[in-house]
């Protein structure tokens, strides 16, 4: 067994993750599998507790890849650039339940990022529009328009981020291709565990976009999270039809809170009745990036957000004799106490089995 255990920064840094009450489950669960886009962005929606997550990488990189310098240069620019290139690309979601969705990305600088889901059919027409501080969703079957605020506003500390890639990953440069029309470079990020997957990212050197990323365990495991099939770059374009539809003006509206933080274990204590966990040490280079109460009254949760650099988990946590178990929570444990533990990954990121049944045994443990 490959594992690393390193004392996590005790800061209390912001989560990538905005969350509510379970009863919206039924209705949301087409965004996380739809809107996540690995590295650059992510677009999502908690199928659980209902919240969009819309989540950005580290703003920018500096380490000390001797051999590769040459590529750190470039991976900088396009995390540092993410929102200040104008552009509309069509890409393929692929998961890893072997469904795909075709989504149409916008970005525009100073105004947000658009997407909206073109396939499947039954997806079809749903629209986000985030502005880094207010995030937007219409749900044309249901004819309501989901307000927010952005995601953006809580981003985890980059210091945490590129501390973790530093020690959890090294960086190489791939074969080049083209993609889309574009030829790209390919950045390889290869993990120091071998049961954490492989990540490839292949870029557009000239305007700083990622067109295509894929995921690897071994030699002979990849899959393809997201692949562009079109792009085209400029103001012009990314501006085209850029809002929510004009329909979405007579809908209902709702309005959604973000999570409330928990800086220390006893600040959950009155509204979920247990002190949240927060061990110190996780195997796989994992440190908590930030832990969230949402719910209220019986159904009052705890969130922590793990981060290894690279991959995103969601521990929650809840008592067990109060609370639903929530649906999205795998591996799910139970201390002598009755607090109960449930891991969660953002769809198409292939973190294995055996990784989340220690990180949830690392909870179960800790908490002895």
């Amino acid at each position: 067994m490959s594992q690393t255990h390193r004392s996590s920064d005790k800061r209390p840094i912001s989560v990538k993750l905005l969350l509510t009450v379970p009863t919206w489950a039924a209705r949301i669960r087409w965004a996380e599998e739809f809107l996540s886009s690995p590295l650059v962005t992510r677009v999502a929606i908690n199928p659980t507790f209902g919240l969009i997550i819309l989540a950005v990488t580290p703003s920018g990189f500096t380490g000390h890849w001797s051999s590769q310098d040459k590529v750190k240069p470039l991976l900088e620019q396009v995390l540092k650039s993410q929102r200040s290139v104008d552009y509309v690309r069509l890409e393929t979601r692929i998961f890893g339940n072997g469904g795909s969705a075709e989504v149409k990305v916008q970005t525009v600088a100073g105004k947000g990022i658009m997407v909206t889901i073109r396939k499947p059919v039954e997806r079809a027409g749903i629209v986000t529009i985030d502005d880094t501080k207010v995030s937007k969703t219409y749900f044309p079957d249901q004819d309501e328009v989901w307000i927010q605020p952005s995601p953006y506003l809580l981003q985890p500390a980059f210091a945490l981020r590129w501390k973790l890639i530093n020690q959890n990953y090294t960086l190489k440069e791939g074969r080049a291709s083209t993609i889309a029309g574009q030829r790209v470079r390919q950045i390889v990020l290869e993990p120091i565990d071998n049961e954490i997957p492989t990540r490839r990212m292949f870029v557009d050197p000239k305007h700083k976009v990622m067109l295509r990323y894929v995921m690897a365990l071994g030699h002979d495991d990849e899959s393809v999270v997201f692949d562009t099939k079109s792009v085209e770059f400029g103001r012009v374009a990314a501006m085209a039809s850029f809002g929510l539809p004009s329909i979405s003006d007579s809908a209902t509206i709702k309005n959604f809170e973000g999570p409330r933080p928990v800086f220390i274990p006893a600040d959950s204590k009155e509204d979920a009745k247990f002190s949240a966990r927060l061990p110190d040490d996780l195997p796989f280079g994992f440190e908590i990036s930030g832990a969230y109460l949402f719910g209220k009254g019986v159904n009052t949760y705890v969130a922590v957000k793990l981060t290894d650099g690279m991959s995103t988990l969601t521990v929650y946590e809840w008592l067990k004799r109060r609370a639903k178990s929530p649906p999205d929570a795998k591996h799910t444990e139970t201390d002598r106490y009755g607090v109960s533990f449930g891991i969660a990954v953002v769809p198409g990121d292939t973190i294995p089995n055996s990784v989340l049944e220690q990180i949830v045994q690392a909870f179960l443990e800790g908490a002895e």
